[in-house]
């Protein structure tokens, strides 16, 4: 007779869950509108400033933040409610689209609210 750990598991079985799917869900709409920001920043940071080269500053900016904190994060999910962290992660993240958007909506003509060493 096989045990529980044997038994065949459906591919889809976690998707059965209400919650689960909303998380999915919620988890799709939060990337669309990250890599959406993203295009809109650095089609910003170029129409200011025209210079490939603060295009690949954008980049970095974007890429390092996850290299350098990517311990410190997992230490915090380990540690702290994850529940929690990610709430927090969420809402400071909005935050920052928050304040993007008021900037672009300033009308101003500096890139340095967008990235410090940007020109």
């Amino acid at each position: 007779m096989p045990t529980a750990a044997e038994l065949p598991v459906p591919p889809r079985a976690a998707f059965q869950h209400r919650d689960f799917r909303l998380f999915q869900l919620g988890r799709a709409f939060s990337i669309i509108g990250s890599e959406m920001q993203s295009v809109a920043v650095g089609w910003q940071v170029f129409q200011i400033t025209h210079r490939p080269l603060d295009l690949g500053y954008v980049g970095l900016a974007q890429f390092l933040p996850g290299i350098l904190l990517s311990l410190p994060a997992g230490h915090a999910a380990d540690r702290f409610d994850r529940r929690v962290v990610l709430l927090c992660c969420n809402v400071s993240y909005a935050l920052c689209s928050v304040l993007l958007l008021l900037q672009a909506h300033a009308g101003g003509v500096r890139c340095s609210p967008y990235l410090p060493c940007c020109c």
